[in-house]
């Protein structure tokens, strides 16, 4: 195809071209078909049960399948599975313990399970050694639960079981060599539009490099974490779970709200714009206005005097947290209420 072709169908159909069909992963047992998620910086998140087994050898308790095994598949590789956790719990919590003996257990694998053999795995069907079920490219967790007899049974039926993991390694846009785990927009979109497994399979000749290096600086530009502090962080980060069924342009969309973006066409390649205190451009004096100026105001329905926030807050175990603003039950809070005649105007 000739450039003037490529570059003719990348102004058209980037964002809408078919997204790859998920993979299936073919075990001994039904599976799953679900799509891999991809993680960038650090979340907690809910995997794919692809094999769930009941196997338990004869160990003289009276406590009939008392082995559960599952194999959990958390999304493309990353670098690192860094908890599991059982309900609110991680699984070396001291409750899943009792007189020497642990009633929970995992094995972890980053990038599928290659040879990995379990002679309890193996007899319950899942086998990657001898059977092949290697989930390449996969990070994958074994979890195998033991149920027993009486009140220290650690379980009330099965757990809703889920991992911290730290994401994928990207590019470095800072000038040094190699790849790092990054919680940069900038970074972050960049791998995602070049990756041709999950992404877009862009290069640099559809993305304008300098562009998104710019970017990623404008990104880790330190501003204090609170105004009058001290401490710094970076304006913009973004710790991400996104999901490869959705199109392409959804989660771009998602990478680009978290630092506030745009992505323009620039001279034939995407080129990252990031909202920054920039002087502007041309002053708007009187003799600039040839005639005169109208302005309507916007009804309620545009208008809010109640804002609530829900995001993860990496600080309380990555739970789901919320920001009310104005504060609830504060001053400013009642005078605007009272500005709309005692009409709560929230959105969430």
């Amino acid at each position: 195809m000739s450039l003037l072709g490529e570059i003719t169908d990348f102004f058209f159909g980037w964002a809408e071209q078919p997204k790859p069909e998920p993979v299936g992963v073919l075990l001994s047992k039904p599976a799953s078909d679900d799509a891999l998620q991809v993680v960038y910086g650090q979340r907690k998140i809910k995997g794919t049960i692809v094999f769930k087994g009941n196997y338990s050898p004869e160990d003289g308790d009276d406590v009939p399948n008392d082995l559960l095994h599952l194999v959990i598949c958390w999304g493309e590789a990353v670098s690192s599975i860094d908890d599991i956790y059982l309900g609110d719990y991680s699984i070396t919590d001291s409750r899943f313990k009792t007189d020497g003996k642990t009633w929970a257990h995992t094995a972890d694998f980053v990038n599928g399970m290659r040879d990995y053999s379990d002679d309890y795995l193996k007899a319950s069907g899942f086998d990657p050694k001898s059977l092949g079920h290697r989930l390449d490219g996969c990070a994958v967790s074994y979890v195998r639960l033991e149920w027993v007899a009486g009140e220290d049974n650690p379980f009330n039926g099965e757990p809703s079981i889920t991992a911290l993991v730290t994401g994928r390694t990207v590019q470095r846009l800072d000038g040094s060599a190699g790849v790092h785990v990054s919680s940069n927009p900038a970074e972050i979109l960049y791998d995602y539009l070049g990756n041709p497994i999950y992404g877009k399979g862009l290069s640099d000749q559809h993305l304008n490099r300098d562009w998104f290096v710019h970017a990623a600086k404008v990104c880790n530009t330190q501003v204090p974490v609170h105004q009058g502090a001290t401490e710094t962080k970076p304006l913009f980060t973004c710790n991400v779970v996104l999901d490869t069924a959705k199109p392409v342009a959804d989660n771009v969309n998602i990478l680009l709200g978290s630092m506030r973006g745009l992505l323009p066409v620039i001279n034939g390649r995407l080129s990252p714009v990031v909202e920054q205190d920039d002087a502007y451009a041309l002053p708007i004096e009187q003799r600039h206005i040839l005639g005169s100026v109208r302005y309507t105001e916007s009804g309620k329905s545009k208008r809010y005097n109640r804002v609530i926030v829900e995001y993860t807050d990496a600080e309380v175990k990555f739970s789901s947290q919320e920001a009310v603003y104005p504060e609830p039950k504060s001053e400013l809070e009642s005078q605007w209420i009272a500005e709309d005649n005692g009409v709560l105007l929230q959105h969430r």
